[in-house]
């Protein structure tokens, strides 16, 4: 079975040999088999030695290493003026990106609206900061396979039902759409699905459909990603949570 942790305190840990020592001991004894380090973008040309002998520490532990970032203002970057910088061998990318309903984003979600009851205006709105959201991390999905890594993506456990319905956005000229779960799935190695949720039961059940779905296109011949469950290990999202620990279902 898969166990990984987020590390949301590198930039110690990177200072810190001893630290990283401690960390990997713990790591392995409690059976993590993964662990997602937070790596802000510019510390893979500033901090390069740092973040390579974190990565071989952690690998000769026996733990697989992901560099994770992610902020919702990486929706409205510029793909073609973004190069990834080297990366240590062995190590994945993990991308948490979540689109948020704030004004300054070109395009708004809407919080707690199903897409039944948008208005013209807001659906055309919704479906623009979805795609956009889809775009970046298909987008990223290809520049990070090229240099031969995988990469995933931390998702919120709604995209397949938000206030009873499937997230989805129009794919086709002729006015079709398509889930936005079905389509971020072929493009990562990883899916892990953000619970928000303290209680590893509840979590279970908000990782079933997203794992069933996989495994039922995976049975037939669809390249599909493992699909995992995040439970949070403080209550609150974000501010209070210090990490999430997450298995595979």
């Amino acid at each position: 079975m898969q166990l990984s942790m987020w590390i949301w305190n590198a930039a110690l840990l990177l200072a810190d040999q001893g630290q990283i020592d401690l960390l990997v001991t713990e790591a392995r004894d409690l059976n993590i088999t993964d662990l997602y380090v937070y790596v802000a973008p510019t510390w893979l040309q500033e901090k390069t030695v740092d973040i390579a002998n974190l990565n071989i520490a952690i690998q000769s532990g026996g733990i697989h290493a992901w560099a994770l970032d992610g902020d919702a203002d990486y929706i409205d970057v510029d793909a073609a003026e973004t190069r990834l910088p080297p990366a240590p061998a062995s190590i994945a990318i993990k991308a948490d990106i979540e689109p948020q309903d704030t004004p300054q984003h070109d395009g708004r979600f809407f919080n707690g609206i199903a897409e039944l009851d948008l208005n013209t205006e807001q659906l055309l709105s919704r479906d623009t900061l979805l795609s956009k959201w889809v775009d970046r991390l298909s987008w990223a999905s290809q520049l990070v396979r090229s240099h031969d890594m995988q990469f995933g993506a931390a998702l919120p456990f709604w995209l397949n039902d938000y206030e009873g319905e499937p997230l989805d956005i129009p794919t086709s000229t002729a006015g079709g759409h398509t889930g936005v779960m079905n389509l971020l799935m072929p493009i990562l190695d990883e899916y892990v699905v953000m619970s928000y949720n303290t209680d590893p039961p509840s979590t279970a059940s908000r990782v079933l459909q997203q794992a069933m779905y996989a495994s039922q296109q995976a049975s037939a011949g669809q390249e599909m990603p493992r699909v995992l469950g995040g439970v949070e290990v403080g209550h609150g999202v974000g501010t209070g949570v210090e990490g999430c620990r997450v298995g595979r279902y």
